[in-house]
This record gives C-alpha cells, sequence and structure tokens, in this order.
C-alpha cells in the first residue's frame, strides 16, 4: 500500500502535469487557430470555381467562421489563465468549425462523393499532432467529427446515391479517428512520464543540493569545533606541560621518574594531535596563511634528519641522506615545510621494520626542486593510493592494524604543497616500499607578494624537544612473561630495550605466593602495559603481552582469573582475543575479559559482547573505576572456580545416585507383569519412560474363565516423583477385591484411598474389563480417570470410544466412575495408551495429536502383519515427530488383538 506522502505527490505531479499539458496545448492553439484561418480563408477561389451557384452562401458562413476563428486566436495568444483553464473547449471548438465548414462545402458539392471530406481528416491528423488530450477529451472530439461527417445524410441534406463509397469513406475516418486517439494516448503517456522524470529529478537535485548545502554547513561547524575545541585544550595542556618539564629536571625516585616520562611523552603526544586538528581546522576554513622567506633547503633537510636519527638507528633502520654540495635557496614557509618533511619521515619512520632503509634526497632542476622520502617499508596497495591524502582515511582501520595513525598526516602535507605551489606525487609497490616526491618552484612569482618575507623565520627544533618528534618514539620494550622466581633467587635474564631506569623499578612479573588472583594485561602500547601493571602489582599477580595472539599462548599455558585487553592490536584484535578465549573450552572459555578502548562507537562496543566480554571500559578511566572492576571480575572468577569445585563433588554424588536409579529401573521393570491374555487374545506392551525410571504402570488381574481385567495408570509428573507416586498406587491396586468391584468401582476405591491417606498420589487412571468367554465376539467394561483415551481399529478404521466423565483420581473426595461398554468383533484392534503419545511436541510447539500424526499411526496400524509390528509402528511414527525434540513425558502403549479375518 501506499504512504500518505506518496498519494500526496503523486496528486501533485498529475496536477502539475496537467497545468503543463493545458500550458503546450496554448500553444498548439495558437498555431492551429492561425493554420486554420489562413486555409478557411484561401479555400474561396476554389469554392467559387467548384460551387459557384452557392458561393455567396458560403462567403457568408465564411466570414463567420474567420470571425470565432480570430476570436479564439485572440483569446490564446492573450495567454491568461482563463485560456488555460478552457483550452481543451477552445480547441474542440476551433476544429470543429473547420469540420462543421467541411461538411457544408461537401453537402454542397457532390454529397459523400465530394472529396472535401479529406478535410475532415486533416482536421483529425492535425488534432493528433498539436494537442494532448486526456482519452476522455480525445474520444468527444473524434465522436462528434464522426457525428458531423453522418450529420447530412441523417438530416436528409443529401441522398446516398453510392453506398459502397460511403461505407469505404466512413470506414477510412474511423480508422484515422482511432489512429488519431491512439497516438496522441502514447504521446500523451509518454509526455506524463517524461514530465513525472524531470519532476522527481528536480526533487531530487533540490534534495541533494540542500544536502550539499547542509553538508558544507556541518563541514565548516566540525571545522569550527575543532578550532575551538582544540583551542580550548591547549591552555590546560600548557599549564600540565611546563610544570610537568620543571618537574622532570629534578631528582626522583626511579619508578615516579618514569610515570613523570610517560606523562610528558603522552602529553606531547596529545599536543601533537590538537596542533594537527588546528592545522586541518585552518585548511579546511581557508584560513592557511603562509609567510615565505628564502631558505637554504639542504640546510632545513640536513637538520631535520639529525633530529631523527637516533630514532631510526634504535629501530634498527638505515637512514641515508642525498643533497647537493652547494645551497638550494626556495622561498617556503620555515614552519609548514618542516611539518611535511617531518609528516613524511614519520610515515616512513612508521611503516619500515627494522632492517629496512629510509632515504631522503633533494634534487634541484632548473625550474623546480624536488625532495623525496623513499622507503623500504610495507608499501601501499594500488587500490588506497588515490585516497591516501583524503582526510582521516587510513590503508588499515581494522581492529587488528599494525600501525596507529589518524589519517590527518598526509593530508596536511598535501595542504602545505599547495600553499608553497608545488606538487605532491606518490608510487608504491607493495613489500616493495613507497616513494613520495614533493616538487617546489624556483623563484617567488607564484607566490603571493604580500606573504613574502625578506628575513627568514627562526629555527623551530629547539633544545626543548618539540612534539612532532614524538611520532618517532620507539616502543621500549615490556616487562617479561616470566613466573617471577622464588624470593631470594636470581632475576631471570632476558634481553630488553628498555631505558636503564625502567629496569630498575619495573620488574619481570609482579611477585606471586600462588594464592594471588592471576591478571593477564594485553595492549600494543607499551606505556598502557607499564602503567597497569603499576596499578595491579600490588594485589594480583600480573602478567603482560604485546598482542593478542601473545595474549592467547600465554592465557592457555597461565590459566590466568582475569584477562585485561586492548581492542586494537596488531595481529589479533581484543575482540578476537575474547571470541579466542570463550571458544578455548574446557576453563579457559571461563576466563573473564575486560575490554579496554578508546573508540566510543557503539558497534565496536556490541561486537565486543557478542564475542564474550565480560566487561567494557572507555578511555580514560580512572584509577578506582578499573580497580573495582577487577576486583569484581575476579571475584566472580573466584566464585566460579568454587562452584565448578562443588560441581565436581555433586557429579561424583550424582552418579552414585544415577547408578541407584538404574537399580530401580531394572527393579520397575521387574514389577511389571507378562500381559497374558485369555485364549483367543494377544496382547504386547511398549513402555518408555521419559527419564531412567518413570510414574506409568500397568497390570493385569485374572476375573476369571476367559475374563482379565487391564489397568493402566499415568502418574502425575515424570522421573523419579511419578516413580515413588506409582510405587504407592500399585500396591494399593492389587491390594483391592476386584471380584467385588466393576471398572467404575476400582476407579472410586483407589480415588477414596487417595484422597484420604496420601498427600499428592493423583494420577489419569484406565480400567478395562475383558470378557472372551463368548465366541464370536469380546465384550469389554471401561471405566477412565482424567484424560486416559484409547482406540478400537477395525475395518472402518480407527474409532476413540466415548469417554466415562470423571476427574483425576486423588484430587477430589467421593467422586463417582461410570463404567461403559463396548463390544468388539474378530479381526480387531484395540490399544490403551498414556498421555505422553499424545501430548509429546516437536520443533514447531505443536503435539503429535494436533498435528494429525497419531490418527495417520493409527491407521498404519492396519497394514502391519502382527501386534508387534503395529504398537512399533506407532511408536517409530512418534519418534520421527519428536525428531531432536526431548521426550517429555512416560509413553506407555498396550496393544491388544481379537484375531480374526482381517
Amino acid at each position: 500500500m501506499q504512504s500518505t506522502l506518496e498519494v500526496e505527490t503523486l496528486a501533485g505531479e498529475r496536477v502539475s502535469f496537467d497545468d503543463s499539458r493545458r500550458q503546450t496545448n496554448v500553444q498548439g492553439l495558437k498555431a492551429a487557430s492561425i493554420v486554420a484561418f489562413i486555409l478557411l480563408a484561401s479555400f474561396a477561389p476554389v469554392e467559387y470555381y467548384v460551387v459557384p451557384e452557392h458561393f455567396p452562401l458560403l462567403q457568408g458562413l465564411r466570414a463567420a467562421c474567420l470571425l470565432v476563428l480570430a476570436m479564439i486566436a485572440v483569446v490564446a495568444f492573450r495567454g491568461e489563465a482563463w485560456t488555460r483553464r478552457h483550452v481543451d473547449v477552445l480547441t474542440v471548438g476551433a476544429f470543429l468549425i473547420v469540420g462543421w465548414y467541411s461538411i457544408v462545402l461537401m453537402s454542397l458539392h457532390d454529397g459523400y462523393e465530394s472529396p472535401f471530406f479529406l478535410t475532415l481528416v486533416f482536421s483529425i491528423v492535425g488534432v493528433s499532432a498539436v494537442t494532448l488530450w486526456p482519452l476522455r477529451t480525445a474520444l468527444i472530439f473524434m465522436a462528434l467529427m464522426i457525428g458531423s461527417y453522418l450529420t447530412p445524410l441523417v438530416a436528409g441534406w443529401v441522398e446516398l446515391t453510392h453506398p459502397d463509397t460511403f461505407l469505404i469513406q466512413l470506414s477510412f475516418l474511423l480508422g484515422m479517428a482511432i489512429i488519431g486517439v491512439v497516438a496522441q494516448q502514447l504521446r500523451y503517456r509518454i509526455e506524463q512520464r517524461e514530465f513525472r522524470t524531470n519532476q522527481r529529478l528536480g526533487r531530487t537535485k533540490a534534495t541533494l543540493e540542500n544536502a550539499y548545502t547542509r553538508l558544507k554547513e556541518l563541514d565548516e561547524q566540525k571545522s569550527d569545533f575543532f578550532a575551538n575545541v582544540s583551542h580550548e585544550l591547549r591552555t590546560p595542556l600548557t599549564l600540565s606541560l611546563g610544570p610537568l618539564e620543571s618537574l622532570l629536571k629534578m631528582e626522583h625516585r626511579a619508578e615516579e621518574q618514569e610515570h613523570l616520562h610517560a606523562l610528558h611523552r603522552n602529553q606531547l603526544r596529545l599536543l601533537r594531535l590538537i596542533n594537527q586538528l588546528l592545522d586541518v581546522a585552518k585548511v579546511e576554513s581557508g584560513n592557511a596563511q603562509a609567510e615565505y622567506s628564502k631558505e637554504d633547503v639542504v640546510l632545513v633537510v640536513r637538520e631535520l634528519v639529525g633530529e631523527i636519527e637516533e630514532a631510526t638507528r634504535a629501530k634498527g633502520i638505515r637512514l641515508d641522506v642525498i643533497v647537493p654540495s652547494e645551497p638550494v635557496c626556495l622561498y617556503i614557509d620555515r614552519e609548514k615545510f618542516e611539518q611535511l618533511l617531518l609528516n613524511l619521515l614519520s610515515n616512513a619512520f612508521k611503516f619500515t621494520e627494522t632492517g629496512g632503509r629510509i632515504e631522503v634526497s633533494l634534487m634541484r632542476g632548473t625550474e623546480s626542486s624536488e625532495i623525496a622520502v623513499r622507503d623500504t617499508g610495507i608499501g601501499i596497495p594500488e587500490s588506497k593510493l588515490h585516497t591516501i591524502f583524503d582526510r582521516f582515511t587510513q590503508a588499515d582501520s581494522s581492529e587488528t592494524r599494525q600501525y596507529p595513525g589518524t589519517g590527518i598526516g598526509l593530508a596536511l602535507v598535501q595542504s602545505y604543497v599547495e600553499l608553497h605551489g608545488g606538487t605532491i606525487g606518490v608510487e608504491s609497490t607493495v613489500g616493495v616500499g613507497t616513494t613520495f616526491a614533493v616538487s617546489l618552484r624556483h623563484g617567488k612569482a607564484h607566490l603571493p607578494a604580500e606573504q613574502i618575507r625578506s628575513a627568514s623565520r627562526p629555527v623551530s627544533m629547539t633544545s626543548v624537544r618539540p612534539p612532532q618528534l614524538t611520532d618517532f618514539d620507539v616502543d621500549e620494550g615490556d616487562e617479561a612473561v616470566v613466573e617471577r622466581a622464588p624470593a631470594g633467587a636470581p632475576e631471570p635474564q632476558r634481553e630488553t630495550t628498555e631505558r636503564p631506569e625502567e629496569a630498575d623499578w619495573l620488574p619481570d612479573s609482579t611477585e606471586s605466593d600462588g594464592e594471588e588472583p592471576r591478571v593477564l594485561i594485553v595492549d600494543d602500547t607499551a606505556d598502557m602495559r607499564r602503567y597497569l601493571l603499576s596499578l595491579l602489582r600490588e594485589e594480583y599477580d600480573v602478567k603482560t603481552a604485546k598482542n593478542g595472539a601473545e595474549g592467547l599462548a600465554l592465557a592457555k599455558d597461565w590459566d590466568p582469573d582475569l584477562v585485561i585487553s586492548d581492542v586494537m592490536m596488531p595481529l589479533m584484535s581484543g575482540s578476537e582475543l575474547c571470541r579466542a578465549i570463550k571458544a578455548g573450552g574446557g576453563r579457559l572459555s571461563r576466563t573473564p575479559v575486560m575490554l579496554v578502548t578508546a573508540r566510543t562507537e557503539e558497534q565496536t562496543k556490541l561486537r565486543g559482547l557478542d564475542y564474550g566480554a565480560d566487561d567494557y571500559l572507555l578511555k580514560p578511566f580512572l584509577q578506582e573505576e578499573l580497580l573495582l572492576r577487577v576486583r569484581n571480575l575476579v571475584s566472580k572468577r573466584r566464585q566460579e572456580r568454587a562452584l565448578f569445585d562443588a560441581h565436581l563433588v555433586l557429579r561424583a554424588q550424582h552418579q552414585y545416585v544415577q547408578s541407584d536409579l538404574e537399580l530401580a529401573r531394572d527393579f520397575q521393570n521387574d514389577l511389571l507383569p507378562k500381559l497374558e491374555m485369555p485364549a483367543p487374545l494377544t496382547a504386547h506392551v511398549e513402555f518408555h519412560p521419559a527419564d531412567l525410571v518413570g510414574g506409568d504402570f500397568y497390570h493385569i488381574t485374572p476375573l476369571g474363565p476367559g475374563r482379565v481385567r487391564l489397568f493402566l495408570a499415568d502418574m502425575v509428573d515424570h522421573g523419579v516423583k511419578a516413580a515413588v507416586r506409582a510405587a504407592a498406587a500399585l500396591p494399593e491396586y492389587t491390594g483391592l477385591d476386584h471380584t467385588a468391584l466393576d471398572a467404575g468401582g476400582v476407579l472410586e476405591s483407589l480415588n477414596e484411598v487417595a484422597t484420604s491417606k496420601y498427600a499428592d498420589l493423583a494420577g489419569s487412571f484406565l480400567c478395562l474389563d475383558l470378557d472372551a468367554s463368548r465366541e464370536g465376539h469380546v465384550s469389554i467394561r471401561y471405566a477412565r480417570a482424567g484424560e486416559m483415551p484409547f482406540v478400537v481399529i477395525s475395518e472402518a478404521g480407527p474409532t476413540e470410544p466415548p469417554a466415562a466423565a470423571g476427574f483425576m483420581v486423588g484430587l477430589f473426595p467421593n467422586m463417582s466412575y461410570r463404567s461403559r461398554a463396548l463390544t468388539l468383533s474378530p479381526g480387531t484392534r484395540l490399544f490403551l495408551y498414556s498421555d505422553g503419545l499424545y501430548t509429546q511436541t516437536n520443533g514447531s510447539g505443536r503435539t503429535f495429536r494436533d498435528e494429525g500424526g497419531l490418527m495417520e499411526a493409527w491407521a498404519m496400524t492396519r497394514d502391519c502383519s502382527t501386534l508387534q509390528a503395529a504398537t512399533e509402528s506407532v511408536m517409530e511414527s512418534l519418534t520421527r515427530f519428536r525428531g531432536t525434540t526431548p521426550q517429555l513425558d512416560d509413553v506407555t502403549l498396550i496393544g491388544i488383538e481379537i484375531p480374526g479375518p482381517r
């Protein structure tokens, strides 16, 4: 069904199209009225030659028609709203005037043999060519034209001397009218479809333009927001960096000194990010200003490369510089040039592994100079090359990315190169390396004159470490993940790249007496690992891992009480680590996992929780919050372990109980009698308890020659409870004086005992007396308490005898149960069954009886040659029906056969 908005849109389109169509028809009316006026006026010589005797009459008629056509033309050319509303009527009138005049001329000439009837054809063709009418208007016009053609004959103005000519002309005229209507309607629909398409395109265009405008506004607002927030952040950062640098110059204990160094490093990284956001905001808003001065680029390149030599040496990367021996002077903004070159060097440093090479070269050309940064890093996929200069774009933004970053650096490089009037290009091969080449023109003619300075600006590199160089920090390594030696034993030796002061205070692992809870920290940032370790080492036995893969291996070997993992890590993300732990089986799968991340996207959190994370903590977090969450998860883990140990004890006890239940099952089966029926009856039983023991039982009691009493009981509930009730009910039944009681009396006696002697001895019972003492047939009398049906299978098919009213035994005292009688013929089978047969459900929740499976199973027994095969067939049908659904209740099925021809 169409929505209200769609209906309103379609209605609006119809109105708009009708207005457009009427405007088109106004233009057609203008052309048609002028052409009709000219053609009608030019007919005078023809008339004078063809019908001179009627020329005066035709002259007057022509004058009247020309006057009306002139009036229609004047109205059409004025183009008022009234004309557009009535243009269809005016057009019909204009063409009818020509048609009627042609009819008069045809009548005065040779009647229906006159060739002037062709004028009607021209009118039909003209209407189809210049008008867009709905079907109703077109049909009315064509009917009027055909009616006009027939008027002389109907009015008796002419005699029909050649009927064949008349019929041919009429057929031709009708054919042209049909063709005209069809052609016009095809044009009408095409124009309507094109109009609607244009309307929708217009709306789409307007929507896109509005969206584009809104996006521009949002982009500007985002830039303003970044700029404002970044400015607001710089003030507290400045106020914290100054005192922090003062503290660094003082003497502190090794652990305190390391905390201060970590704080200073990360404050500089934060300042670096804020500066980049400010730069991006300036570029996007068009406020990025540059001040150009003449600089020796050779000197600038050497100074910048010298700043990162120590970092490349620490990482094991070879750094080469190829520059001319003589100065290369270019007009540059020193600060922005340094930043773009540092960004390129940072990019090469980040993606080049130990043993790789970075080369910085400067080549002077005739009109420009080229600065190139080459590396032997991982390379950039060809599909990503066209987007690497886009803001906030990274080649790998997944949780398992190996190289962190914001996606801002290269975008700023391109913006700053363009500010210098230069160009930047990139070439890359995956697994071989990447080359960025910046080309800057000589001279200053291409730069804004008002932004050129005569004196160069001071060099930005100072004795204080600039935030730009935080990109070249090397991961100083991490604490070892080995058990700490016993107290007094020498520390284990390990390879490390930590600074000496770190090794003084940071232990290989926390001391443990074997009773402390174990916590595994997994994070790819060394500062974060050290920080978490310092928080937890006093209360917990802590070990760390640098990525998810290493963490998973350690978790399998060490069996921690808690895993604290970052989400975004190389090789294996925290979410994937969580999933692997939860799928590890055994004790590992029960290890609680806390995911810690700076990503606030809801999808990231949902993915972690979906993988089984027990807690989720967003950075930045308070120490107390982390410690409380850790304590809660560790406590929960310890409780689970205690419960697991208790479960082992209970499982051992359960095995003993299970063994006892198996003995009880064997005992119960021994108590169930064999059904020895009087000749010629035969019987077969299928007994299937839902558990090891069941609440169903049956019994057979002889009543005399050829007479027996069958008793089937289905106690409330199943399993052990029902078996206990059955064990109590059976001796009460067998202790009755059966010779003095009929079927109903048996149930009344049991009900009296159950309600007076027991608290919950309730169940559904069927008592059935069979009398086979007479030849030729078997008579039965039966009584039922509760839902205890049985079925008779005869030649006519399966039938259920009517129920004898009565509640379950054991619910209400003083109940009365009535017996019913039934006679069975030879060749009949009788099936008694408990409710577990028909209340069994399948995967869809439908029962065996409701789905029709029970009646179908009864019908199938007619094809079974033996009674045993028949009862087994019913049980097989039940098993197929329930499929993988467990058996819900005890099932007892007793089949009795009266031999005879079947």
